[in-house]
């Protein structure tokens, strides 16, 4: 950011103003969509009351609102959604088709549901993406947490075809951050769907490498983001969604502040005493 400074002589007095061309204040970043669950409660029919998102919350089941998740220089406010059954989904104001998208979130399992597929899913009105635990291999500590397919219309609980599952995940109240990057149509219908497991927050670049690299799955048109427990007893809980067209803007509180101004002219360079 660059400032010229204009010295200007008022009539009969001796003084100057100063023209300063830009704010040193923060501005909005490109944030399309925020779900801070900003809710006392939560069930079928709850207007959404997030940045991006649209209408109501349909619930087959309706979810708990528990204390907030927090990570390592992720801002976060509110409550979290927990849910220990069924399907819970709120509708996008714009839906994400193109381009590339990021989409992040906290997320973890409280216990080990026995391989039940519990997660977040991503509605498209058919077959879409779907993350979360309930792929092999599991245990009474760890399960295998990564990518799949489902139907994702309807409030049941659905199964799901697996896609990558190689990370064990650690059930637990110690939330993993997961940003997924969507780069859609790269190969015909098909996207590159990449996971970033626990990257840096706060950053311009995930600072990891992806966990998956998945380019043979067509993601289709993702018109929201929903929750599913196929039950087993214990919780899912998930918060801060964040969705962008950047990596930056899903791991920030949206916020983006200019550099210190620069003074690089001065003009007039002399006048009245």
């Amino acid at each position: 950011m660059f400032i010229k400074i204009h010295f200007r002589i008022i009539a009969g007095m001796f003084g100057f103003a100063l023209c300063i061309a830009a704010s040193t204040q923060p501005v909005l970043a490109s944030t399309a969509a925020y779900e801070p669950f900003d809710y006392t409660s939560l069930a079928n029919g709850t207007a959404s009351t997030a940045t991006g998102f649209t209408g109501n919350w349909t619930c087959g089941t309706t979810p708990s609102m528990v204390g907030g998740m927090t990570y390592t220089d992720l801002p976060t406010a509110n409550n979290s959604l927990s849910s220990a059954s069924g399907r819970q989904t709120v509708s996008f104001s714009d839906s994400l088709t193109n381009g590339t998208q990021f989409i992040s979130f906290l997320f973890n399992m409280t216990g080990n549901n026995g391989g039940n597929i519990c997660g977040v899913y991503f509605p498209n009105g058919g077959t879409g993406l779907f993350f979360g635990y309930g792929m092999a291999p599991n245990s009474a500590s760890q399960g295998g947490m990564g990518l799949a397919s489902m139907t994702t219309t309807g409030t049941s609980p659905q199964g799901a075809g697996n896609l990558n599952s190689s990370f064990l995940g650690t059930y637990g109240t110690t939330p993993y951050l997961v940003v997924l990057e969507i780069e859609f149509n790269t190969s015909g219908a098909n996207d590159t769907v990449k996971v970033y497991l626990n990257p840096t927050a706060d950053a311009a670049s995930p600072g990891v490498t992806a966990t998956y690299t998945h380019t043979t799955f067509d993601v289709g048109t993702i018109s929201g983001i929903g929750f599913q427990n196929a039950g087993g007893g214990f919780p899912i809980v998930a918060d801060e969604i964040r969705v962008a067209d950047n990596y930056e803007d899903v791991v920030s509180d949206g916020l983006v502040t200019p550099p210190t101004p620069v003074i690089t002219d001065v003009s007039p360079s002399s006048g009245l005493t």
